[in-house]
C-alpha cells in the first residue's frame, strides 16, 4: 500500500469513528483476521441518558478517493462501487453478528452503508459457499437511504433490538412505527425486563395478566400492580413519581 493510500485509509477510519463515537462503544480485534475492521457495541442516547442495546455489529470501511472517482462523476453514477473478495463475503454471511460494508467517498465527504450480511443471504443465500469467481462487485445506491448518519445507526440499533427482544417474547407487531417510537418503546423494554419476562412467561403459558391502577390524592406519586389473573399472585408493583396514567408507566425514576 503507496503512503498516500495508508494516509487516506487513516484519514477515512478515523471519520468514520468520529461518526460513530456517540452510538456505541468500540470493538477491536487485536489482530486482522476476520475481515472486519471495527465493532459497535450499540447504544442510544434518551432523556433517561446512555442506554446500551443488546446486539454487536460489525463495520468493513472501504474509502474512495476524489482522485479516482470525482463527484460529478458518482453522481451521474448513481451509487459507489467496490471489489470484495468471496471468502470475505462467505464469512461475513456465516457469522453471526450483521456485518455492515461502509464506503467513504472523499469526493462526497459521505460514508454508503450496506448490511452485507443480508446482501449476501439475499442474492445467494447458501449457494455463497459454491462461487466459484474469486471476486464480487458491489454497488451502493448514493441515496439518503443508504447514508451512514445518526438516523441511520439509530435504524441498525432498531434492527438489533427488535431481533433480540423477539427472540425472548415473541412478535411484538411494532410495524408501521418511526426510528424514535422504536427506541422509547425499546427503552421501556429495558427499563421493565424483569416485568416483561414475567408477562411473557404467564401468557406463553394460556394465562392472562391484570393491571391494578391506583391514583393517590396528592397527584405527585403512583402505583401501579400486576397480578397473574387466576390466582391473583402479584407478579410486580412498581410505585413512581408523576405517575398519572399507563403511558407514563416507566417514564419517571421510581
Amino acid at each position: 500500500m503507496s503512503d498516500r493510500n495508508s494516509d487516506f485509509e487513516e484519514e477515512y477510519t478515523l471519520k468514520f469513528k468520529q461518526l460513530v463515537v456517540n452510538f456505541g462503544e468500540f470493538l477491536k480485534y487485536e489482530r486482522d483476521h476476520s475481515q472486519r475492521d471495527i465493532g459497535l457495541h450499540l447504544k442510544v442516547k434518551t432523556d433517561r441518558g446512555s442506554i446500551s442495546g443488546s446486539s454487536v455489529v460489525f463495520f468493513q470501511l472501504k474509502g474512495l478517493q476524489a482522485t479516482t472517482i470525482s463527484k460529478s462523476e458518482l453522481e451521474k453514477k448513481g451509487s459507489v462501487s467496490v471489489t470484495l473478495k468471496t471468502p470475505h463475503l462467505i464469512n461475513w454471511y456465516r457469522y453471526s453478528e450483521p456485518t455492515y460494508l461502509a464506503v467513504y467517498c472523499e469526493s462526497l465527504e459521505k460514508f454508503y452503508y450496506l448490511n452485507i450480511k443480508k446482501w449476501v443471504n439475499e442474492k445467494y443465500g447458501q449457494k455463497i459457499l459454491e462461487k466459484t469467481e474469486k471476486t464480487e462487485d458491489i454497488s451502493i445506491p448514493i441515496s439518503e437511504e443508504y447514508l451512514l448518519d445518526g438516523g441511520a445507526l439509530n435504524k441498525i440499533f432498531v434492527e438489533g433490538e427488535k431481533f433480540g427482544w423477539e427472540s425472548l417474547v415473541g412478535d411484538l407487531k411494532l410495524e408501521n412505527k418511526s426510528v424514535d417510537e422504536h427506541i422509547s418503546f425499546f427503552e421501556d423494554c429495558i427499563y421493565q425486563h424483569n416485568l416483561i419476562r414475567k408477562v411473557s412467561d404467564i401468557t406463553s403459558q394460556g394465562g392472562k395478566v391484570s393491571v391494578l391502577f391506583r391514583d393517590r390524592l396528592s397527584k405527585t406519586r403512583s402505583e401501579v400492580h400486576f397480578f397473574k389473573k387466576d390466582s391473583k399472585e402479584e407478579i410486580h408493583q412498581r410505585w413512581q413519581h408523576m405517575f398519572t396514567n399507563m403511558e407514563t408507566f416507566g417514564s419517571t425514576a421510581a
